[in-house]
């Protein structure tokens, strides 16, 4: 049997620590427990077909930005209604923008420990809709929220409108209307 080794050197820089700091807070819960700003956001598009099935759903990271409040981090407006021209058009049809909402969990480090036991936090609380007219701020909060802590968009499917001013489903409804006609003559 024949035993092969690999050597590897590795200098400083090219770990990855993240991964150990992580693990060093969680074992730490309670001593970094103090909210702190986020990174990054995670972003779900959502879309949903004329028959209100979801077809696909796509996640992306958004890089949080400085924004012109002071002390305030988040996504400028521009860049949210830049994301959501973007997935207008997708597979080759066409959506509209119908809901978007975020979810974050902004509780005060003394207030985990009754979260975590499921007392007198209403969930409900952490999903705000928030309006695309100005940027959208993202408060501080506790590491181990941070990976929950995110943005869904609802895409809804737009029905193609003909020349007369139908839609495609509406025009095979009408078709069908005239096809299945009775008529019948008495003699």
């Amino acid at each position: 049997m024949h035993h092969f080794y690999m050597s590897m050197s590795l200098e400083a820089n090219d770990l990855d620590v993240s991964l150990f700091e992580t693990m060093d807070k969680i074992g730490n819960v309670q001593s970094h427990s103090m909210r702190e700003p986020m990174k990054e956001l995670d972003c779900y598009f959502i879309f949903i077909d004329s028959s209100m099935s979801i077809t696909k759903i796509v996640s992306e990271k958004e890089t949080l930005v400085k924004l012109d409040a002071p002390n305030t981090i988040g996504i400028h407006k521009d860049r949210l209604l830049q994301m959501v021209q973007s997935k207008r058009s997708t597979d080759h049809k066409k959506y509209k923008l119908i809901h978007w909402m975020q979810f974050h969990v902004g509780l005060e480090p003394e207030n985990t420990q009754a979260f975590l036991e499921n007392e007198n936090i209403d969930p409900s609380e952490f999903v705000k809709t928030p309006s695309y007219l100005v940027d959208l701020v993202v408060q501080d909060s506790i590491f181990i929220f941070h990976d929950i802590n995110s943005l869904f968009f609802f895409f809804k499917e737009s029905e193609t409108k003909t020349r007369s001013g139908k839609t495609m489903k509406q025009m095979l409804l009408d078709h069908e209307k005239r096809i299945t006609k009775k008529v019948r003559f008495l003699t």
